[in-house]
């Protein structure tokens, strides 16, 4: 055996663990940033939640409530939702936020468009917390 055929050989007992090995890193990181971008795109979405509940608190101070401000809350949850699924899925886990959604949801569609003003006030100050809760029930993950 000469001495090109030992560099041959090793070359390919070396590319032999090395393909499988990078193939596998390699879907591993491309599903992790196909996860970390649901991750953004719930904490874009908690934020504009967050945005259409302020503005229909100040709305309802001025009196000037809507049944569609109720409507547009239950479809924003709907969204929540679908998204926390799509995470859900893509996280290959058993995890769900259910409870923390159970609570987003009764305040943006409960406590937010109640008659008192109390409870409104109480409503957006938990909404900071229960959004906040929902963001961080999923973590990030790296290779």
């Amino acid at each position: 055996m000469t001495l090109s055929d030992l560099i041959a050989f090793s070359a390919l007992i070396v590319s032999i663990f090395a393909l499988p090995i990078s193939y596998i890193l390699g879907a591993r990181g491309l599903k992790n940033t196909a996860y970390n971008g649901e991750l953004s795109k719930l904490s874009d979405l908690c934020d504009l939640v967050f945005t259409e509940a302020l503005n229909i608190h100040k709305k309802t101070q001025s009196n000037l409530s809507d049944e569609m401000d109720y409507h547009l809350m239950i479809a924003f949850h709907k969204r929540l939702q679908s998204k926390c699924l799509e995470i859900k899925s893509l996280s290959n886990s058993e995890r769900y936020p259910r409870m923390e959604l159970r609570e987003v949801k009764q305040a943006i569609t409960d406590h937010l468009v109640s008659d008192n003003l109390e409870v409104r006030n109480t409503a957006m100050r938990g909404l900071i917390y229960k959004l906040d809760a929902l963001k961080t029930f999923f973590t990030p993950k790296f290779i």
